[in-house]
């Protein structure tokens, strides 16, 4: 993997010079067609020596043996230009936590400002709001039923309702205090969610590196449309449009896309396998982990075959574009990577993640049901499992800027997003 990418990146950077060569020769001569061969020079010279340079750099992490030199130069804008932004948002969070009463108020003011004049601002006169205080002597404590009527014009395709941005989904939550309800929400959301995400991964392991592969366990959710259009889905669930630069996983993107339980593990596991260097594995609850090591242990003879071979198993119920997508990216197999995996299987399933990754360095996971010791002390023996992050369908509450590495599950409110209020117990 690294030749590869070594050889191309002094391919690349030897045409730069090539080309840099023509247009100096173009400067020095000064004559007219030395002048225009010079011109076009410039920009093959510039693209040459870019991508030389992303190649070297690539050259040198545990990126994945399968990617191709376009969809690792994909991988390496979209993952390095995450990570910038991320860690810029975490300064600011952490600078934020040194007066919170007044990012607090700021934030309120913000939010004012913005969507004073929406048919709710006006309503419900938000413009006379001017401090927290004023906040909660007039404004009520209000739960949903208080929206949904708002929620209902927006679902209509309606503007500046609640918000003036622009809802690009109704996230529907899951209803564990009753039906579930929808949750105006805007793409910035995701985005924030995700480049947090990616930031306080690579703060708290250096060691992992950004082009590593990793797994992603999960099994997607029907979108429905409102009445209007807009997508009607839980927060979790994917559209093609998004997975279409997924590019950071071991699963294709259209892996993404199954909406079946055991189909969906298959395909996450079967492309884990043949990866050497996986990173990292993200998994929204150690739940639904344990569940998916099971289902390893039940199916691993099915996933060696298929990864020895290049075929997927029949049983499968894939759509029939998935299934030729996911057919074409697996290629031919990979029989000696099959067997190494096959020998790691027979010995037992104590320590497997180590055994098949012996790059992995931790998985995301909240441990919503308190499995967490008795993963690491089998399955995960040797990993951190840790949660960076308390997000619902409504907001992300808060990130795990102090223990995320010594697997606390420790938060600190978002204050940069949310305006909070804290109700008295007795009064709830």
């Amino acid at each position: 993997m690294a030749n590869k990418f070594f050889i191309t990146s002094i391919i690349l950077i030897f045409s730069s010079a090539v080309c840099g060569g023509l247009l100096i020769f173009g400067a020095m001569k000064w004559t007219h067609q030395w002048l225009i061969v010079g011109a076009i020079a410039i920009v093959p010279a510039v693209m040459c020596g870019v991508l030389g340079i992303v190649c070297f750099i690539i050259s040198f992490q545990r990126a994945s043996e399968h990617n191709t030199i376009l969809s690792a130069f994909h991988f390496f804008i979209i993952k390095y230009y995450i990570l910038y932004i991320g860690n810029r948002m975490l300064r600011r969070y952490r600078a934020c936590c040194k007066d919170p009463r007044k990012v607090q108020e700021d934030r309120l003011l913000q939010i004012i400002k913005k969507n004073k004049n929406t048919d709710y601002g006006r309503q419900f006169q938000l413009g006379n709001i001017n401090s927290l205080e004023d906040l909660r002597t007039r404004h009520p404590v209000t739960d949903y039923s208080h929206y949904e009527v708002f929620i209902d014009k927006i679902a209509m395709g309606e503007n500046n309702v609640l918000t003036t941005e622009k809802i690009t989904r109704l996230v529907l939550t899951s209803g564990t205090t009753g039906k579930g309800k929808r949750i105006p929400q805007n793409d910035h959301f995701h985005f924030c969610r995700k480049t947090l995400m990616e930031a306080l991964q690579y703060e708290m392991f250096p060691d992992l590196q950004p082009m590593q592969p990793k797994l992603f366990l999960h099994c997607n959710s029907p979108v429905q449309k409102s009445e209007c259009g807009i997508p009607i889905a839980p927060l979790s669930a994917l559209e093609p449009h998004v997975v279409k630069n997924m590019v950071a996983y071991s699963t294709p993107p259209n892996g993404f896309l199954i909406e079946n339980f055991d189909d969906a593990m298959y395909i996450h596991l079967l492309f884990a396998l043949r990866e050497r260097n996986l990173g990292l594995i993200f998994v929204t609850f150690t739940s639904l982990f344990l569940e998916t090591m099971k289902y390893l242990q039940e199916n691993w003879h099915k996933l060696v075959k298929d990864l020895a071979r290049g075929t997927l198993n029949p049983d499968l119920k894939l759509l029939p574009h998935i299934r030729s997508s996911l057919t074409i990216a697996l290629g031919s197999g990979d029989a000696r990577r099959a067997s190494k995996v096959q020998k790691e299987f027979e010995k037992g399933f104590d320590r497997i993640l180590l055994r098949l990754w012996p790059y992995l360095k931790f998985i995301v996971a909240v441990d919503n049901v308190g499995i967490r010791d008795r993963l690491k002390a089998s399955f995960a023996k040797g990993l951190k499992i840790c949660s960076p992050m308390y997000i619902t369908s409504e907001v992300l509450v808060g990130l795990n800027l102090c223990s995320f590495a010594d697997e606390g599950d420790d938060y600190v409110l978002n204050l940069v997003d949310n305006v909070f209020e804290f109700v008295p117990e007795s009064e709830m």
